[in-house]
């Protein structure tokens, strides 16, 4: 399995789960029928239509056609019977004869905080370097200097890099995985167009968070890759 398909899994898995994304204050998204809170900004509660204080969107998600209706919800058997057939989708992953890994020690219980280095030679043993020229492996690669390894310190993103994020959600979105994934989450009416889709990606993958000191200093895709 190609790597950012772990972060695309944890991503779509948790928002799938809960039925959304991501969740705002202003937002009736994965609030749907939630007892009324007179300090929310605006409510999502069976009543709130009634007492005029629902959110702008408590129809697009608590409508008969929204996110909590029988045909958008999403089941834990559903999510697993997805992630079975995106993995028979990634025809792009390296075969067991393109890696050859180096084990090394099996570290025990007591020894996982340990700072002595009982493994000193490279974990690869053998990489068929031909997997770097295709477009999504070389694309992922193009992201991996975009970070600095320092939390506290805020991300400066420059067009190259802006660039380069686009370049690889375009590459990832050519294949077959990704374009099954989302005709599921359009049928689910989670997105509208893949436009949308998109947009959440980036904002999953690559929107800024902080980690220390109130700085946007990491992203989920640095966070994942990179340390």
């Amino acid at each position: 399995m190609e790597p950012w398909m772990l972060l695309l899994g944890a991503g779509i898995a948790l928002g799938c789960v809960s039925g959304h994304l991501y969740t705002a204050p202003d937002s009736c998204e994965g609030r749907c029928g939630e007892p009324f809170n007179e300090e929310d900004e605006c409510h999502c509660h069976p009543g709130c239509e009634a007492e005029h204080n629902c959110c702008e969107d408590h129809e697009r998600h608590c409508g008969p056609d929204g996110f909590s209706s029988s045909s958008g919800s999403i089941s834990e058997r559903e999510l697993l019977e997805l992630s079975e057939q995106l993995y028979r989708l990634d025809h792009n992953k390296a075969r067991p004869s393109d890696i050859a890994l180096n084990p090394q020690h099996l570290a025990g219980p007591d020894e996982t905080g340990d700072k002595q280095d009982r493994s000193p030679q490279p974990l690869y043993r053998y990489v068929n370097e031909e997997l770097f020229s295709k477009p999504t492996y070389a694309s992922f690669i193009k992201l991996l200097d975009n970070y600095q390894r320092a939390t506290g310190r805020e991300e400066e993103v420059t067009a190259e890099e802006l660039r380069e994020q686009e370049r690889f959600l375009e590459e990832v979105m050519k294949t077959e995985l990704m374009k099954k994934l989302f005709v599921f989450l359009q049928g689910k009416n989670r997105y509208s167009s893949e436009q949308e889709f998109l947009q959440d990606l980036n904002q999953m993958w690559f929107g800024l968070y902080s980690r220390g000191d109130g700085e946007r200093d990491s992203s989920g895709f640095e966070h994942v890759f990179s340390g």
